[in-house]
């Protein structure tokens, strides 16, 4: 049988790996809130958020959460909301798995940091450009939530192109929620 490995927000309820999830969201979220107001400043709206199952053998490969990024090149579609700030909450015990680690990738997808101690509760919160993947689970499961903000273009946003010019180094918040 094929596991499923992306449920929607109503499926979270029924499951007892993650009955933590729904006050840990609303926690994540509001420090997702005060991290952008106080570091990022976009203009945000919270969008949506996945629960995302990994079984041995499983990885995401290097990716980003900003549409249309291609070859280091971003393309716009007008009139429509983009990914500014990704969220990831551990939803699996540590313990419950081997391998899985979230990692935070460089331009050129080699591992900038790979967050291996990752228990149930902690948060990933980065802006949505930053390269990220999970490396393969060795064994056993690993659950997580993967939530976005969304919001006009970067380009168009006053605030954020401020922001890109006068921060060349990340901020990227790790915390246990």
């Amino acid at each position: 049988t094929t596991s499923r490995r992306f449920f929607a927000l109503k499926d979270l309820y029924d499951d007892n790996k993650i009955e933590r999830m729904p006050s840990s969201l609303d926690k994540c979220i509001n420090a997702v809130l005060i991290a952008n107001k106080k570091y990022w400043n976009f203009e945000v709206n919270f969008r949506n958020c996945n629960v995302h199952k990994f079984v041995k053998g499983d990885r995401y490969s290097p990716h980003n959460d900003v549409l249309n990024l291609r070859h280091g090149r971003c393309y716009f579609k007008e009139n429509t909301d983009h990914h500014m700030i990704t969220f990831v909450i551990q939803l699996s015990d540590l313990k419950d798995k081997t391998g899985g680690s979230f990692q935070l990738l460089t331009p050129d997808h080699k591992v900038q940091h790979e967050f291996k101690e990752m228990n149930k509760g902690d948060a990933v919160i980065f802006p949505a450009y930053e390269n990220h993947a999970v490396s393969k689970v060795m064994s056993g499961e690993r659950y997580s939530l993967t939530g976005w903000f969304t919001g006009p273009p970067m380009h168009t946003q006053s605030a954020s192109q401020k922001w890109l010019l006068k921060h060349k180094y990340r901020q990227i918040f790790y915390g246990k929620f």
